[in-house]
């Protein structure tokens, strides 16, 4: 087939594409995915007979020979079907559109494009069905007797029809010792057997279930069952477990899963039992998302390949997904009796919702930053029903005895790729008082896709000849939403900001993108996730921007505000380009001012400061910021500012008075290649800037080092040079320099004697060069330090291990 070559204005056209080769349907023929070799990765076959006679493993053709072969070669119900995960292109898979694209390029952006076409016209060859998928978790305290009645837990409403599927989560189900050998023993313990034959004697009796799969991680347990009706199209069954407890790795906490195909879509059912504890919100976060990432590796690759659909995403490839169980988040900042007394105020109705709303961990997580992307992909059915946990055994009173704040523990989450998933009823079975946890169900009602392939041969058919027919493509066209200025409002010194924008595909044709660097290197201060997409015609991709002004960013910022420019956060270059592959460039402007610091101010403004840089005026200290940045710092040329009110600054004071202990470990490594790693974090580097700028105590739980790190960075990001003795050397340099120095000996007087070459280096580094310059600090600022240290080295305390002198420094380490 040949279309026309000619360029006409804006509009480029196809080159010469042979059809002959053109697959669209096919990454790899013959190619079989296998599960990646681990211990607890393992694959059942359910009604094995059954499925390797209806699902055989399925050979895509090539495109010609497929829309030639007959209906019998293919089959509906095989791995290979529509509802396959399908890698997203990268960047250059719309290269066709530039004239010098080579015919390879063009090749896979007409592959690229007939998927598209394909998954437009999905439902033009795709069945739906109704599926009623009943999911329940329970934490039943090591609690089990035969008379149990799970009648109210596992039956339907009286309006709704029994379910299809059941996938019940369990946790805490056997503490015994003999349990913790059972968890490595493929064999189901006598626990594990009686609670299967409990629920099986509560299903529904107008129906017949089969046990699907069940998986158990020590005490937390997974059981899904389906109707027998159903048994013929379950295939492609995967599970598997991941340890999340004791050390990272303990089977006392984590999560069972298993996923299934049933017709043309993937299933996957998550039980997890996360960290316990009103303090552990972030080892939750971490169990959340290990379980995450093991189960992505686990399930992928392994049911064949999605070619018609969207992306589904990076949580496990599956086109529903249930995550429920114990998940542990509470509620915080909010007293036991407060909660009782909201739930009990019966004038005052919405307690439930009041109290999720403003102090539930979950909601509040979904709402941050540094925890929200792993969160937001899931939903979460309203919630009309009281707290979970945690009450009295046999009562359905709140517990008294460790008086834990109520709270919903126990949830459940889904989210849906491509069909559609509507929680009809989410709630708790309050009257049940076997556990100090009430049990929690949500069924849902969602949908199960079969592919028709002959009228999925036609429509290939089409879109092969829209293809032939199209002559020319048109360039990718691309909106930014809101606008192309993002408000950050105003930032701190190290502290992250999130804004996001939506990059929306308002052309006739997909769109490739990708995050250019600015003209002058990369774009400072502001981080982009993702950098790059593919957007389906009519799509949009919504690009989170995170800015945090640090120690390279910030001087800059500094003299900007001090100017008075407007937006000073930012400098006028820093502009987030986003190319379209074939098409314009957009511009994305980033906007916001700064909240003054003590970090980055000269010695001369520090020095003058008789309140905390946030409890100064405002304009009164810009302009003293201002008179000290144009004299360049220096206190003898600084004109009608008066004399300094202190010989140092009072920040650097406080922080040589809270590392000066010669008996506390000095914490320094001593490859400087490992700096970064001792360094402290983004926000704990904020709060202790946070602390001196406003004259309040500094933070009480940082890791060991951090206040050591957060001196020599203040020192580092002075900008008055030169610190280090000189010609041009100021009276306020000279008198930090005799503190530092007393300071440093101070520390080297104890045991800390032995990083006394470490502490030369850092010191070197950070009175030698402002925190702008990257080379190492210099021979003589390396002699200087040491000259200074060495003034009374020797005269260290009596009886302690007199040091030994300086070495020569290594400059291959330097």
């Amino acid at each position: 087939k040949y279309i026309s070559t000619q360029k006409h204005s804006q509009v480029m056209s196809f080159k010469y594409i042979d059809l002959s080769e053109f697959d669209p349907l096919s990454i790899a023929d013959n190619e079989t995915a296998t599960a990646p070799e681990t211990l607890h990765f393992q694959e059942d076959h359910y009604g094995e007979q059954q499925q390797q006679q209806q699902h055989s493993p399925q050979t895509w053709q090539p495109l010609e020979q497929c829309l030639k072969s007959s209906p019998a070669s293919h089959n509906s119900d095989s791995s290979s079907s529509h509802i396959q995960p399908l890698e997203l292109p990268n960047s250059a898979d719309l290269h066709w559109f530039s004239a010098d694209a080579n015919g390879d390029n063009q090749r896979e952006a007409k592959r690229h494009l007939l998927r598209d076409y394909l998954r437009e016209r999905q439902r033009e060859f795709t069945n739906y069905s109704d599926l009623l998928v009943h999911c329940g978790t329970w934490n039943v305290n090591n609690q089990f007797d035969d008379s149990f009645d799970l009648t109210e837990w596992l039956q339907p409403p009286r309006d709704q029809r029994a379910p299809d599927i059941y996938a019940l989560g369990f946790q805490e189900l056997d503490m015994s010792p003999l349990s913790n050998t059972m968890t490595y023993i493929t064999q189901r313990s006598d626990r594990e057997e009686k609670w299967i034959r409990l629920c099986q004697r509560c299903f529904p009796s107008s129906h017949c279930y089969s046990i699907v799969k069940t998986v158990r991680l020590l005490s937390t347990f997974l059981l899904v069952a389906a109707k027998d009706s159903l048994r013929n199209d379950i295939h492609s069954i995967r599970f598997g477990t991941q340890a999340t407890g004791l050390m990272g790795f303990g089977p006392n906490k984590g999560g069972t899963a298993v996923r299934f195909q049933l017709g043309d879509t993937q299933f996957t059912f998550v039980n997890c039992h996360l960290a316990a504890g009103e303090d552990k919100l972030e080892n939750r976060y971490n169990d959340f998302r290990d379980i995450q990432q093991k189960l992505k590796l686990m399930f992928e690759g392994t049911a064949g390949r999605y070619e018609l659909l969207s992306h589904v995403g990076d949580a496990v490839g599956s086109h529903v997904t249930f995550f429920f169980g114990d998940l542990n988040f509470r509620l915080s900042g909010v007293s036991k009796e407060a909660v009782e007394a909201r739930l009990f105020d019966t004038e005052r109705p919405g307690a439930v919702e009041e109290l999720l709303a403003r102090h539930d961990e979950l909601r509040r997580a979904r709402a941050q930053a540094r925890y929200g992307n792993i969160f937001l992909s899931y939903s979460e059915a309203s919630i009309d029903f009281w707290p979970t946990y945690k009450y009295e055994i046999g009562s359905q009173r709140f517990d008294s005895e460790k008086v834990r704040v109520p709270s919903w523990c126990d949830r459940i989450l889904y989210r849906a790729e491509d069909v559609r998933c509507e929680p009809l009823k989410y709630r708790s079975q309050h009257s049940y008082v076997y556990s100090d946890h009430k049990p929690v169900t949500c069924t849902f009602n969602t949908q199960v896709a079969r592919v028709d392939v002959e009228r999925q041969k036609r429509t290939i058919k089409r879109g092969v000849q829209w293809l032939d027919s199209l002559e020319n493509a048109v360039l990718p066209q691309c909106t930014l939403e809101p606008g192309h200025e993002v408000q950050f409002g105003e930032l701190s010194f190290s502290d992250t900001y999130r804004a996001s924008l939506t990059l929306r595909n308002t052309g006739r044709v997909s769109a490739s993108w990708q995050l250019m660097p600015t003209p002058g290197g990369e774009f400072s201060g502001v981080h982009a996730s993702p950098v790059e997409s593919r957007i389906p015609i009519g799509g949009s991709e919504t690009i989170m921007l995170d800015a945090t002004l640090g120690p390279c960013q910030w001087p800059q910022a500094v003299q900007r505000w001090a100017a008075g420019k407007a937006d000073s956060a930012f400098a006028p270059g820093d502009v987030l380009v986003i190319a379209l592959i074939g098409g314009p460039h957009i511009f994305a402007v980033p906007k916001g001012d700064i909240v003054p610091s003590c970090y980055g101010l000269p010695l001369a403004c520090l020095c003058r400061l008789r309140e905390p840089v946030l409890k100064t005026d405002r304009q009164s200290f810009r302009r003293l910021l201002m008179d000290c940045l144009e004299s360049a710092g220096s206190s003898e040329t600084c004109s009608n500012l008066g004399p300094p009110v202190h010989p140092i600054p009072v920040e650097v004071t406080r922080l040589l008075e809270a590392t000066g202990d010669p008996d506390s470990p000095l914490l320094l490594p001593a490859d400087p290649s490992e700096e970064d790693a001792s360094m402290p974090s983004d926000s704990q580097l904020a709060s202790i800037a946070d602390a001196l700028s406003r004259g309040a105590e500094l933070p009480a739980r940082l890791p060991p080092g951090a206040i050591l790190q957060a001196l020599l960075l203040l020192l580092h990001m002075l900008p008055d040079r030169p610190l280090l003795p000189g010609a041009r050397q100021s009276q306020l340099a000279r008198d930090l320099l005799s503190r530092v120095f007393a300071w440093a000996r101070r520390l080297l007087k104890g045991p800390n004697w032995r990083h006394r070459d470490a502490l030369v280096l850092r010191l070197a580094r950070a009175l030698d060069r402002p925190v702008a310059g990257s080379a190492p600090p210099s021979e003589a600022a390396i002699r200087e330090v040491r000259r200074g240290l060495e003034q009374s080295a020797n005269g260290g305390a009596q009886g302690a291990a007199q040091p030994q002198a300086f070495r020569q420094p290594d400059l291959i380490q330097l």
